[in-house]
């Protein structure tokens, strides 16, 4: 599908509105300000930016599928070099005392909260209602993630939404990844809300 320069326009404010809500809810969390830096939004094929994905730094890659009038996949990424900060704020202690199991829930709420309030946002500019499920984590690198995630599943269209930006303040460098993989016809749908905005 060839998106026009308006329509990329149009998913790129859509997408500092969806990460500004985003960062408000992370500064809530910790209980301190959160500053945000302009998001970076590309849409990509899927079998490209699988190929062209990094396969050096590890994440934890906190998927969701999408439920309600738009479905499709929500992968939310955190690089492993900068969970320490947000944890140990979280759980007010040092990582080292968290096991396995309490820090992978603890970055699950992590990315349920940031990615609930990421997709409202979009799905009240659009007037489409988008739900996160129970999400599901996988740690590897940016590539082995995409590839479990997005390249085995036949129901993700061609076209992928990649969203980055960074969330920081005094203490934190946060630059979490959204890739928003709308099943077959989903990005058709959200061109076609975005016309008559």
């Amino acid at each position: 599908m060839q998106i026009k320069n308006y329509e990329l326009d149009i998913l790129k404010e859509l997408s500092n509105i969806g990460t500004a809500h985003a960062a408000t809810a992370l500064a809530k969390l910790l209980g301190q300000k959160i500053d945000i830096d302009v998001p970076i939004t590309k849409v990509m094929n899927k079998d490209q930016l699988i190929r062209q994905s990094p396969q050096k730094d590890i994440y934890y890659g906190i998927e969701f599928t999408i439920l309600g009038e738009i479905t499709g996949k929500n992968l939310f990424f955190i690089n492993n070099n900068q969970i320490s900060y947000i944890v140990e704020n979280l759980l007010k202690t040092s990582i080292e005392n968290v096991d396995d199991v309490n820090l992978v829930s603890t970055l699950q709420e992590i990315g349920n909260i940031l990615s609930a309030n990421f997709l409202a946002a979009l799905g009240d500019m659009l007037n489409l209602l988008m739900i996160p499920s129970v999400p599901r984590t996988e740690k590897g690198n940016f590539y082995e993630i995409l590839h479990n995630s997005l390249g085995n599943d036949p129901m993700v269209g061609d076209e992928i939404i990649i969203v980055r930006t960074k969330m920081k303040n005094n203490n934190l460098t946060f630059t979490p990844f959204y890739v928003f993989a709308p099943f077959k016809k989903g990005l058709e749908i959200i061109l076609n809300k975005m016309r008559h905005i």
